[in-house]
């Protein structure tokens, strides 16, 4: 999950700050030389006179697809391989986006973003929400297999 001013909680509960300046995979199943089928990208951008980092954009890559989340919008760039896989829905300010039957998005057109996955991705993802393996120690743990610090 990630809310105001580039705050993060892994899918194990650990909170941490990652003010990071460019596109930062937020959680994907391409993880360990392993072919996945999805992944969500978070932009973090400059947000308001202070110039902290606030996750504004999302890029979702899905069965071929590219859905961004900015401004506001919901922009299907490229459509979904079988349509059927991806529902968007919309309540109040808040847009809800169905990825087949084992991911949802949350998304409140501004900064905060959370991800839900099914139980069939326990230990099989990787990104800024850690690898949901049930343990908070290891969920910083870089593509290079080197582990972070909260």
């Amino acid at each position: 999950r990630s809310s105001d001013l580039a705050h993060y909680m892994t899918f194990d509960g650990l909170n941490y700050l990652f003010p990071g300046d460019c596109q930062y995979v937020m959680v994907q199943d391409y993880c360990n030389d392993v072919s996945g089928t999805f992944r969500i990208l978070v932009g973090n951008e400059g947000c308001g006179i202070s110039g902290d980092k606030c996750s504004k954009r999302v890029t979702i890559l899905f069965e071929n697809g590219e859905i961004e989340l900015f401004n506001s919008r919901v922009n299907i760039k490229k459509s979904v391989r079988d349509e059927t896989d991806f529902e968007v829905l919309q309540s109040g300010r808040y847009y809800i986006l169905f990825l087949g039957k084992k991911i949802t998005l949350t998304w409140d057109t501004a900064m905060r973003i959370s991800v839900t996955l099914k139980e069939g991705y326990r230990d099989k993802v990787c990104g800024l929400c850690g690898n949901f393996d049930g343990v908070q120690n290891n969920d910083l743990v870089s593509s290079n297999n080197q582990i972070g610090r909260a």
